[in-house]
């Protein structure tokens, strides 16, 4: 069994980030650099970023148990609501975030939930196609998850 030692014994293993010295590590984060200026990564984000709003404006902000839709870039916080005209949420017993989530993975998607809000936090790579699908099926998920 393992007996915990005293700190002044310096005898924790002790490291680093897992960058930190570590050739590979380093060599891969060059490579990702290189594929950022290569393929203009970061101009495309902003076109991927407004694609978001507009298929989350168009599939998700009109569903009936959604309410406040924060976004920042393709970082998307969909807000789960009970009645959308009093504000309340649905019983936290209902687990409706994580039956969203399970329906979204059965249609080959993950997303997750932070308490009653649904995280969307697609990579920067993410084609046109690919963020069709993802908001797609989000929204397929939110409809048969709280679908009465």
């Amino acid at each position: 069994m393992y007996k915990r030692q005293p700190y002044e014994d310096f005898r924790a293993f002790f490291h680093g980030h897992t960058y930190t010295g570590n050739a590979l590590a380093c060599a891969v984060a060059i490579a990702n650099l290189d594929i950022f200026a290569r393929d203009d990564v970061l101009g495309s984000v902003n076109q991927r970023a407004d694609q978001c709003g507009r298929l989350i404006a168009e599939q998700i902000e009109p569903l009936e148990h959604v309410g406040e839709v924060r976004r920042w870039g393709l970082m998307t916080g969909i807000e789960l609501l009970h009645d959308r005209e009093t504000g309340d949420r649905f019983p936290v017993a209902a687990k409706i975030p994580q039956r969203i989530v399970a329906e979204a993975r059965r249609r080959g998607v993950i997303i997750r939930p932070l308490g009653n809000v649904m995280i969307l936090m697609p990579p920067l790579s993410i084609s046109a196609s690919e963020l069709v699908t993802l908001v797609g099926t989000t929204h397929d998920a939110i409809v048969a998850a709280t679908r009465s």
